[in-house]
Order: structure tokens, then C-alpha cells, then sequence
């Protein structure tokens, strides 16, 4: 790959590592929430968010593939819980 691109084979690793610190992070944040399975859906209508996880009290998640009513469902919940 980086003979096609011009890049030196270092150069490319050092990029591809970079990268996969930050997909390790998200992982870390998708286990510390209680994520386990793709793809996850998150709502969040809250206005007081937690800097350290990007999201508020009032959040929801569905995980697993969903029908459309499902997905309107998790937008309704979220908008409820952000006006409680």
C-alpha cells in the first residue's frame, strides 16, 4: 500500500497506530456505557451534558438493528426524559 501511494512503509505505520489509539478509546467509552453490540443507537435531547461521556442524564440507547417505530420510540423517550 504505500509503494502505491508514494508513502514510506513507516510513515503508513505510524499513521494506522495513531489511529487505532482513538478507536481504542471509543471502545473503552462504548464498554464504560454499557455498549455491546453494533449498531448501537443513541438519543439524547438533555441539555446539561457530561463532559466526560458527551452525553446527558437524560440519554437512551437501543442496541441491535431496529424497525423505524423502534428508532421513533428511543427519539420520544429521549425527548420526554429531557423535559422531566
Amino acid at each position: 500500500m504505500s509503494e502505491a501511494t508514494g508513502e514510506s512503509r513507516d510513515d503508513v505505520r505510524v499513521r494506522l497506530t495513531a489511529s487505532l489509539d482513538g478507536v481504542d478509546a471509543e471502545i473503552e467509552l462504548g464498554r464504560s456505557l454499557g455498549i455491546s453490540s453494533v449498531p448501537t443507537f443513541i438519543a439524547d435531547a438533555g441539555a446539561e451534558i457530561d463532559p466526560a461521556v458527551g452525553l446527558s442524564a437524560a440519554a437512551v440507547a437501543m442496541q441491535g438493528a431496529q424497525p423505524t417505530e423502534a428508532l421513533e420510540q428511543l427519539l420520544s423517550e429521549a425527548r420526554r426524559r429531557a423535559a422531566a
